[in-house]
Formats: structure tokens, sequence, C-alpha cells
């Protein structure tokens, strides 16, 4: 474990090695891979004179870093991840941008190339811990979390039927429901239904003349001449 003001190389890297202070430059920044918990990582190549190695950076860090930073790593550690020797900020880590360009760096040694030393030392480390089990992979720098935000509002919640599930039905204003083989007697005892029933046969019933509807009879029997005698001369 190296000191925690103690300034280290890249070539000086261990598995396992914590509390790394190192100041290297940005060589290459990887794109983006989106993990299931969203978060993105982005493998970034870094160097200084001793050598190179690959850093493991989360979120927001690898968003703002840009090939040519020279970076001050704080408090960091290295561990083997997929046979390559890779740096991890942590939580209690921290990088600084202290200038761009100027500053001398070599590629050679790459310290993430394949190292079956490397591996052999990643594996002996793993022995000597407490039950023998592997590191878990680092977390993310902690996120800010929104505490003005409220309880889901009710009507944010999907309505549902009466079984539990979603409602899938929708309403069609020009269908009506289908009724039940059980309404059957509901529909005959309704007294609307009844008066709706009775008011159409009496539309069919009605005759067309108007002086067949107050009295039929009477409308089919012949009427009497009327003779207008207002206007008969012998009358006047």
């Amino acid at each position: 474990m190296a000191d925690e003001n103690k300034m280290s190389v890249v070539k000086d890297v261990r598995p396992g090695t914590k509390n790394l202070n190192l100041v290297f430059i940005v060589i290459d920044v990887g794109k983006p891979n989106k993990t299931k918990d969203g978060n993105d990582i982005r493998t970034v190549k870094v160097a200084d004179k001793s050598g190179s190695i690959n850093m493991s950076v989360w979120n927001d860090y690898g968003a703002a870093i840009q090939p040519g930073d020279i970076i001050r790593f704080t408090k960091g550690y290295a561990q083997i991840f997929k046979n390559q020797l890779t740096l991890y900020v942590g939580r209690s880590g921290s990088m600084e941008k202290i200038g761009e360009f100027c500053l001398l760096f070599s590629e050679v040694p790459n310290l993430s190339d394949p190292n079956q030393d490397f591996i052999q030392m990643a594996k002996q480390h793993l022995t000597d811990k407490p039950g023998g089990q592997s590191t878990p992979p680092p977390p993310p720098p902690p996120m800010e979390t929104n505490t003005n935000q409220g309880p889901t509002s009710p009507q944010m919640q999907k309505p549902t039927g009466g079984s539990g599930g979603p409602n899938n039905q929708r309403f069609h204003p020009y269908q009506r429901p289908i009724a039940s083989s059980n309404s059957g007697g509901n529909e005959k005892a309704d007294p609307r239904l009844l008066r709706r029933q009775n008011s159409d046969n009496n539309v069919k019933q009605m005759p067309t003349d108007p002086r067949q509807r107050g009295n039929p009879a009477a409308a089919s029997a012949p009427k009497p001449a009327q003779v207008n005698t207002s206007r008969d001369p012998r009358r006047r």
C-alpha cells in the first residue's frame, strides 16, 4: 500500500495498490459503454514519462476529460479487470485538471497489456483476503438526488380493471356494450323499455289519414252533400 501523500509513477502501479497519487496526461478517451444501471463508463488511456495504463472513468468525469489534459490523480487504486491492469478513482479519490499538453510521456511499457505476472498477483491478492472473494466492480461517484420530489400523484397511476390488471378496454362513442345472456329478464321488466315498445306499436297502427285518427268507423261512412244556402237569392 502506497503512502497517502507519496507521488508514484505509472510503472510502479501493481494490482491491489491503493492510495495512488499520480500526475499523467490523457492520450485517448474511449467511447462510453452504458451499464444496466444506466451509468456511462469510458476507458481512458493515460501516461507519464515511465509508461502508460488504462483508467476506468464513470459518468460526468468521462464526459469532461479530453485528450491532452494533464490530471492530478489522488487516492486512486488499481486492480485487474478482464486481464488488464486498470486504474480507478473510487469514492475517496479525486481528479483535477492542472494543465494541457505540456508533459513528457511514454506509451511504453503499457501496463494494461495482458501480463501473466499481474494476473498471478491479483489471484494471490484475492486468496489473502478473508473468504477469498473477488472485489466487486468499483461504484460510480455519488450522484445528487432530488429531495424536493414529492410522492407520486394518483393521477399518474394507470387505471386497473376489476381483476387487478390493466384496463385495456376503450370507450367508443358509437358502440354500445353487448348485454350478457343473464340480462334478458331485466330488459323485459324495465318499464322504460315497455313504454318504448308500446309507443312504437301505436305509431305503426296509427292511420295516415288525419280524419281516421279520431273515429275510423265514422270516417269510412259517406258524408251527405252540403249546400251553401247563404247565396240563394230567394232567402235574401
